[in-house]
């Protein structure tokens, strides 16, 4: 199914529920809260006082675990998108 029909709090949904799915494997929730973490930790491999750079490596760490937490979640989101677009 294309994404391309869904608006974009449909995606939202379909991220969410994923998530916190229980047939979505734990690794893959692992990442998603572990990049989100880091991201909001005030310890950081750059800190963020300095200019842009410093919020550079938060930025790069939550896009790599979204970006690994959509390829091993494809299936159930596939079944959850199926479900959020037949309602």
């Amino acid at each position: 199914m294309n994404t391309s029909h869904m608006t974009f709090g449909q995606k939202i949904q379909v991220f969410l529920r994923t998530l916190f799915n229980h047939k979505t494997p734990l690794h893959a929730k692992i990442i998603v809260w572990a990049g989100l973490l880091y991201g909001i930790s005030p310890i950081d491999a750059l800190p963020d006082i300095l200019p842009l750079i410093g919020f550079t490596d938060d930025a790069v760490v939550i896009v790599i675990a979204i970006i690994l937490f959509l390829q091993w979640t494809k299936t159930q989101r596939k079944e959850i998108r199926r479900d959020i677009i037949d309602v």
